[in-house]
């Protein structure tokens, strides 16, 4: 059947390993950036935050939005992956163990 050639040739607890180790990296990315826009912001720029859904990441890192206002964002979402990656991880190392 197709469906048994999708299967993953990878063991579960690796997977999981993997995610949680990219989600850990992609949060710890994101709090960088904001934390330069941070370092970098002079409080001379008074522009209203535009908050977009993060799917619109990419578009909004591409934007005119002033970064110190992105940084808001930023670190929350990164703070938010970085802690999913957190319990990745904690799952991998319990099924590790077993």
């Amino acid at each position: 059947m197709i469906l048994e050639k999708l299967n993953p040739a990878v063991d579960r607890k690796y997977l999981i390993l993997l995610a949680g180790i990219v989600w850990c990296g992609v949060g710890i990315m994101l709090i960088t950036f904001a934390t330069t826009w941070l370092i970098r912001y002079d409080g001379k720029e008074n522009y209203l935050t535009v908050i977009i859904m993060v799917s619109m990441g990419i578009a909004l890192r591409h934007s005119r939005i002033p970064k110190q206002y992105l940084s808001i964002i930023y670190n929350e979402i990164g703070l938010a992956l970085f802690l999913s990656g957190i319990r990745y991880l904690r799952h991998s190392i319990r099924l590790m163990a077993a």
